[in-house]
């Protein structure tokens, strides 16, 4: 079976780009436009990963991505809960990535540090381990 991954990152045509790179692996991107979206997906469907972005939907100064990676680490469903997430995101500052990782994370990674092809090799090791 096909490993799927799903890509919740803004702007859009970055989604486009990782899609396209992760299917160059042999990995199907599913491509979800903002926190409502990716919560149905995730209530849904079960993915080998998740490539979350911090930055999503800005509502009254809330950051989605953590909010959403909260509701999946707290899924009735132990394979959605457990689902392996790469937060991808602009937010560097220690207490981000602290907050990340604490909610759950497996991986924090900075958008201007890690070049796309570095973000899909590993989520290529991770989903291959």
């Amino acid at each position: 079976m096909t490993p799927k991954v799903l890509i919740v990152q803004e702007p859009f045509l970055l989604s486009e780009i990782y899609k396209g790179k992760l299917k160059a692996l042999g990995i199907e991107g599913d491509i979800a436009e903002g926190f409502d979206e990716a919560a149905e997906k995730l209530a849904n469907e079960i993915f080998n990963l998740v490539l979350l972005d911090t930055l999503m939907d800005r509502v009254k100064g809330k950051i989605r991505g953590f909010e959403l990676l909260q509701r999946l680490r707290a899924h009735k469903d132990l394979r959605v809960a457990s689902t392996p997430v790469v937060m991808l995101s602009d937010l560097s500052l220690r207490e981000h990535i602290e907050k990340g990782l604490h909610l759950g994370a497996n991986e924090y990674m900075i958008k201007t540090q890690h070049s796309p092809n570095e973000v899909v090799l590993r989520i290529k090791k991770m989903i291959y381990v």
